[in-house]
C-alpha cells in the first residue's frame, strides 16, 4: 500500500504489518510492526525518520568498517550518552557533536548514507542481536552494551513516547502494556534476554564492553577510563575529568537543547529529561513495583544481569 505524508513524499508499507496498540485505559495508538520492531504510524507517516522502512530492510547490507564502534542499548538507557562520551574520546576534544544519534543510527538510515560517515565511526541500534549486520561477527566489531534498570526505562520511556509520539495514555496503563508487549521498538525482557543469550552464542567471539547506566553516572571517570581501554586509547586523567564533566546530564542537556532549538530538531528536544537513577520511586505505586517485581522474576530467573534499583 502506498500512503503519502504530510511533507507531499509517498511512504510505502504493508496493510498486513499495522495494528492497534490498546491501552487499558480505553486509549490506542496506530502502530506498525516491521520485522517485529515497532513504531508508532504518524512516526513513520510524519517523516521524523524518512529512512525509517528501507534502513530496516536493508539493515543486513551494511558493511562494517575496521575501526566502526557500536553502542547498542534498549531505548533510554544511555545511548546519546555514551555515544558523546566515545566521540570526545576518539576525536581528542570535549566538544559536543552537532547531530544528534538518529543520524548512526542504524535503523533510522540507510546503508548509503551511513557509508557517507568518516571513520572511525561511533554508530548505535536498539535493535534486536539477530536484527544487526553479520558483519559485526565476522570483522569482530567492538560493541558497547549498555543496562539501565528497567523501572526507570519505563518512566523515561513514557514520557518520550508522549513527547514524540503523541502518545494519550496515563502511565499506570502504559506501564501495563510496557510489560507485556512492546510499546516501541521491542519488549524489553524479549530484548534483554535475546542480547544475554547472544553474548554466548552469537557474539561469543565479538569484543563487547557491558556498561551500566548508574555506574556511569555514579563513577563517571572510572567508566569513562573502562571505555577508553575497550577503546585501546590513551588519554590522562586531566582529559579524563573533562569528557566527564562535559557528558554530565545537565550539561549535555542544556547543550543538545540548544543545538536542537538552533536546528529545529525536535527529535533532539524530546530526548533529553531528568536522566536520575530511582525516578521510579515517584511514579510506581506499591501495587505496581509487586506486579513488575513478579514479571521479573519469571521473565528473568535465568539471567545473571544484575541491575541497580536505588
Amino acid at each position: 500500500m502506498e500512503s503519502t505524508a504530510s511533507s507531499g513524499d509517498e511512504v510505502t508499507y504493508d496493510e498486513k504489518d499495522v495494528y492497534e496498540l490498546r491501552f487499558p485505559d480505553g486509549t490506542s495508538k496506530s502502530m506498525i510492526s516491521i520485522d517485529d520492531t515497532h513504531f508508532s504510524m504518524d512516526f513513520l507517516l510524519e517523516r521524523k525518520t524518512p529512512n525509517l522502512i528501507p534502513a530496516l530492510t536493508n539493515a543486513h547490507k551494511f558493511r562494517c568498517r575496521d575501526d566502526d564502534i557500536f553502542i547498542c542499548a534498549f531505548m533510554k538507557a544511555g545511548t546519546h550518552w555514551v555515544s558523546e562520551i566515545c566521540k570526545m574520546l576518539l576525536s581528542e576534544t570535549t566538544k559536543y557533536d552537532p547531530n544528534g544519534k538518529e543520524r548512526y543510527m542504524l535503523e533510522f538510515q540507510t546503508p548509503d548514507h551511513l557509508d557517507t560517515i568518516s571513520s572511525p565511526r561511533v554508530l548505535n541500534s536498539h535493535l534486536l542481536p539477530r536484527q544487526l549486520p553479520t558483519c559485526i561477527q565476522q570483522k569482530k566489531t567492538k560493541v558497547i552494551f549498555i543496562h539501565r534498570n528497567p523501572k526507570d526505562i519505563a518512566v523515561s520511556s513514557y514520557h518520550h513516547v508522549i513527547k514524540l509520539h503523541d502518545y494519550a495514555c496515563s502511565f499506570p496503563a502504559y506501564l501495563e502494556v510496557f510489560r507485556k508487549q512492546a510499546t516501541l521498538f521491542h519488549n524489553w525482557f524479549d530484548y534483554t534476554i535475546a542480547w544475554e543469550e547472544a553474548f554466548s552464542s552469537q557474539y561469543k567471539d565479538t569484543p563487547i564492553l557491558q556498561l551500566s547506566y548508574e555506574d556511569i553516572k555514579r563513577e563517571g571517570i572510572a567508566n569513562i577510563r573502562k571505555i577508553a581501554d575497550f577503546l585501546e586509547l590513551e588519554h590522562d586523567e586531566d582529559f579524563l575529568f573533562k569528557v566527564n564533566a562535559r557528558c554530565g546530564f545537565d550539561n549535555m542537556k542544556d547543550a543538545k537543547l540548544t543545538l536542537a532549538e538552533v536546528k529545529k530538531d525536535h527529535i533532539q528536544k524530546a530526548m533529553y529529561r531528568k536522566g536520575q537513577i530511582g525516578d521510579w520511586k515517584n511514579w510506581f505505586t506499591v501495587a505496581e513495583n509487586e506486579n513488575f517485581d513478579a514479571d521479573f522474576r519469571t521473565r528473568m530467573k535465568h539471567s545473571k544481569f544484575k541491575y541497580s534499583w536505588e
